[in-house]
């Protein structure tokens, strides 16, 4: 399911749909989880079960992330925002689990190298000037 609905081509119906699943999974499922041994020596089964848990808590974090970007950037591109916009998106979302709840916070990002573009720009134009920006042999991509 992640490989489907958390792809880096994304839309909102699949990200939503994702995160209640993921919720639901959560929520009924994993309170349920057992494995057929009680021993933790060498037991894999156990440690399958610790990571599924603590890998479903991340995918969670990912998909919210991505729900709150309404834009393409990097490895993000979504189909309904086919368009990368930095006057209001040049910043990292952070997630924090506060008071029982996740939380999206956000920062702006430092920039070092590379001067964005002003205003809306399509999604494969940005990249091009990434990778242009970033080549070591320079010239068109």
């Amino acid at each position: 399911m992640a490989h489907k609905n958390l792809s880096p081509i994304r839309t909102r119906k699949e990200l939503s749909a994702f995160l209640s699943f993921l919720e639901k999974t959560i929520q009924d499922e994993v309170p349920r989880l057992a494995t057929t041994s009680k021993s933790r020596i060498y037991n894999k089964e156990w440690v399958d079960a610790i990571e599924l848990e603590n890998m479903l808590h991340l995918l969670r974090c990912a998909t919210i992330g991505a729900l709150h970007r309404a834009e393409s950037r990097g490895v993000h591109f979504r189909e309904d925002f086919p368009y990368t916009e930095n006057e209001n998106w040049l910043k990292e979302n952070i997630i924090r689990y506060e008071n029982g709840a996740l939380e999206v916070y956000r920062r702006p990002v430092t920039i070092t190298s590379m001067t964005p573009a002003k205003g809306r720009v399509p999604y494969l134009d940005m990249l091009k000037k990434m990778m242009e920006s970033r080549s070591d042999v320079g010239g068109h991509h």
